[in-house]
């Protein structure tokens, strides 16, 4: 801790990290090396969870209501141990042929691509009100603006 709060003051004064001494900037490397590596692993945790959700969406029975389906998700992830901040970041298409916008409302042209029923969608900006900034799952580089009214949340 001591070794900890002397980096601290020495970086606070404005010293450069490379005139630290040996042993605090050996500290020092080894703590951004942890931070990194956490990171990595997060980053890593992200992509195997989108991965995961573009293999389960077809297998979801296309009869259920965006409810049922909402719970099948979320069944499936808490098997995989999942945490819940993971599934604020993301939402189900609620209704068919859902079209994506270039902006929030709709006066924004219509983004070309029809997002079936139940479709996992992440969210990108949810700082609007009535429309969220999101990106389909599973198809790379489709993003857009959805009305908020035809999404589903996967919040447990």
């Amino acid at each position: 801790m001591e070794l900890e709060q002397q980096i601290i003051e020495r970086l606070n004064r404005g010293e450069s990290p490379g005139a630290l001494p040996k042993d605090q900037s050996q500290y020092l490397a080894l703590v951004l090396m942890l931070i990194i590596s956490f990171m990595g692993k997060y980053i890593e945790f992200q992509s195997a969870a989108r991965q995961e959700l573009c293999f389960f969406r077809p297998k979801i029975a296309p009869m259920l209501t965006a409810n049922q389906a909402g719970k099948a998700v979320r069944n499936f992830l808490c098997e995989k141990d999942v945490p819940a901040e993971l599934l604020q970041g993301y939402r189900l298409v609620n209704g068919d042929d859902v079209r994506l916008r270039e902006g929030p409302g709709m006066k924004h042209r219509i983004i070309s691509v029809s997002i079936p029923d139940r479709s996992v969608l992440e969210v990108l900006d949810s700082g609007n009100r009535d429309w969220l900034h999101v990106s389909v799952v599973g198809e790379d580089g489709v993003e857009g603006w959805i009305s908020r009214k035809y999404t589903h949340r996967l919040i447990r």
